[in-house]
């Protein structure tokens, strides 16, 4: 916790922010619209995380003030792509208007780590249930692909066990090495690895000829209890009824029950791997859902997500606009979506 704020100007300067950005967005709304906003879903925990942040900053000065007008900088795109949406929602009647606007913006929404929200000691918890709830991997793959990171997604054939099944947290890498015949240490190092696994982790595994399962229901048992996000496998799984009953997210590239101990083994975890030509470092950012498993680097981390918010909202102003009637041609010159 940094100390008590050493410049009031700041502190008026961010009060002052904060009425503007609740002005404007008054401004831009029809009579009575704000209930589009407030009924929206994930638009209204954009409002509300936007505003919670900014009640943030007001106790914590520390921030520099580049970062300051950043925030302002996004607030303000976000609440473009939010008045756009609110209008069309309320002009095509989706949602009924309201008899009194509201006086006061609302303070008290869902989120707090939203579009140009995510700070360094934003909690993993927040940070992937924002993903869970706003994201999903195509959006992703495209930000990524406009800060020039065009190789990131694992080989398609590699699929969750069910189309519902989705995916989000830190890549713990594992390298699988084949054996051949019984081991002096069965399996080698992959109990420590699954012993090693914590909340949020995913157990991403490659290695090896692919000549049985690296995955079934016992490894499923472990890294559920330990906490663990999933596991993404480059290569086969087995135990397939017993593993789905745990309802525990598993990618991999299909079925298999022929078994690892005599065949292969878990040469190290917590280390640098490649799957595909991806690069995979511990605590990458993974996500994964029926499109295709993406991996973030950490150093883009917080961009991605950021972009990736205000894309996949405005592809839903895009949306509505061309089922009112727009073409793709005007869509994409009005919005830059498509």
């Amino acid at each position: 916790m940094r100390g008590p704020p050493q410049n009031p100007e700041a502190h008026v300067g961010l009060i002052a922010q904060r009425t503007a950005l609740c002005n404007a967005m008054k401004k831009l709304l029809p009579q009575g619209c704000e209930s589009a906003l407030l009924k929206l879903g994930i638009k209204a925990r954009v409002v509300g995380g936007l505003l919670l942040g900014l009640t943030a900053t007001e106790r914590d000065l520390g921030w520099e003030r580049h970062a300051l007008d950043r925030r302002v900088d996004v607030a303000t795109k976000a609440l473009k792509y939010l008045t756009m949406e609110a209008r069309a929602s309320y002009s095509s009647g989706l949602v009924p208007p309201i008899d009194q606007r509201p006086q006061t913006c609302p303070t008290g929404l869902p989120g707090g780590i939203l579009s140009g929200q995510l700070t360094e000691d934003a909690s993993d918890e927040r940070r992937f249930e924002l993903i869970r709830s706003t994201l999903y991997t195509p959006v992703i793959g495209d930000i990524l692909d406009t800060l020039g990171f065009y190789h990131q997604f694992l080989p398609q054939p590699i699929q969750p066990l069910l189309p519902e099944m989705r995916i989000v947290g830190r890549a713990l890498p594992i390298q699988i090495a084949d054996a051949w015949g019984k081991q002096q240490t069965p399996f080698g190092r992959m109990t420590a690895a699954l012993d090693s696994i914590k909340p949020f982790d995913i157990y991403v595994a490659t290695g090896g000829s692919m000549n049985c399962a690296a995955w079934g229901e016992i490894m499923t048992a472990t890294a559920k209890v330990r906490g663990g996000a999933g596991a993404i496998i480059d290569g086969f799984h087995r135990d397939t009824p017993r593993v789905l009953e745990q309802n525990w997210p598993v990618f991999s590239r299909g079925r298999y029950a022929q078994d690892a101990g005599v065949r292969a083994k878990v040469a190290d975890f917590g280390c640098p791997i490649e799957i595909g030509g991806v690069s995979i470092q511990p605590g990458d950012l993974i996500v994964g859902d029926l499109d295709g498993v993406i991996v973030v680097p950490r150093k883009v981390e917080d961009e991605v997500i950021r972009l990736a918010v205000e894309k996949a909202t405005g592809e839903k102003v895009v949306r509505k606009a061309i089922e009112a009637g727009m073409t793709s041609t005007e869509a994409f010159h009005k919005f830059g979506i498509l």
